[in-house]
This record gives structure tokens, C-alpha cells and sequence, in this order.
């Protein structure tokens, strides 16, 4: 059994100094939210970059640590299309990283139907529900695509 943490949850630092730490606490495997845990280096859709995920897995394997999910939790729900086409180009991005990464899961939520990503009781809608499901359709195919 692999127990994993948050890598954002463990003392701020560099990626090395989180891995260090998340090592000696006997974590096996994180979850890792790009933006929350990397702030020493571009993590924009035009930096996730083969070398960079090459980097980062060297960097996890020298602390045998697994990334068990890669964060991308932005909202398929959101109602403007032209931020829909960015939210989408975000999760193509990580999930092409998470390729090369060697981490099968880039984690996801169903968002809700408004642009303050907030709850709301529009939210448990069928017309919600199928927004996010429009909305997700081209996330999964590439998906698909990049195994």
C-alpha cells in the first residue's frame, strides 16, 4: 500500500525541499497541483514541456516517490465559451505532462455554472450536468489520445 499526501500540504519550498520532507514523513506518492506546489519555474500550458516533466520525474525518482495524481481543477462548468476553450487547453496541456510524467490520473471536478466557480442550486441541474458534460467530451478524448 502506497500512502500519499498533498505535496502543497507540506512545508513551502522548492520541489526538492517539498519531496525531502514528504520522503522523511515515509509518503510514498502525492498528488501534485502545479500552480500550488511549483512557484520556482513557469507552469503555463507553453511550459509544461517534455524536458520539464523529464526533469520533475528524475526529481520524484531520486526521493522514490510516485505522482499518483496530477491537480487540474478548473471549471468545465463555467458558462463563457471562450474560457471554456482555455479551461479545456489547460487540462490538454496536463494531461500530455502527465504522460510523460508517468502519472495515470490528472484529477478533475465538475465545476459549476457560473464564473465564480462557486456552489450554487443551479449546480444539480440536468442542464448543468450536460454543460459539463459538453464541456468535458474533448477533455476525455484526449485523454484517450495521449495513452
Amino acid at each position: 500500500m502506497q500512502i500519499g499526501i498533498r505535496l502543497h500540504d507540506v512545508a513551502p519550498g522548492t520541489i526538492e525541499e517539498r519531496l525531502k520532507i514528504a520522503s522523511e514523513q515515509g509518503f510514498s506518492c502525492v498528488h501534485l497541483a502545479l500552480t500550488k506546489t511549483i512557484n520556482d519555474h513557469s507552469v503555463e500550458n507553453s511550459a509544461l514541456t517534455p524536458g520539464f516533466a523529464s526533469y520533475l520525474k528524475n526529481k520524484f525518482g531520486e526521493y522514490h516517490m510516485d505522482i499518483a495524481v496530477l491537480g487540474c481543477y478548473l471549471n468545465l462548468a463555467h458558462p463563457d465559451p471562450e474560457e471554456i476553450k482555455k479551461i479545456q487547453e489547460r487540462y490538454f496541456a496536463h494531461l500530455r505532462f502527465a504522460s510523460i510524467l508517468g502519472c495515470s490520473v490528472v484529477g478533475t471536478e465538475t465545476g459549476n455554472p457560473n464564473p465564480e466557480y462557486r456552489f450554487e442550486p443551479a449546480s444539480h441541474t440536468e442542464e448543468a450536468l450536460q454543460t459539463f458534460i459538453t464541456n468535458f467530451r474533448p477533455v476525455v478524448e484526449c485523454a484517450e489520445n495521449s495513452v
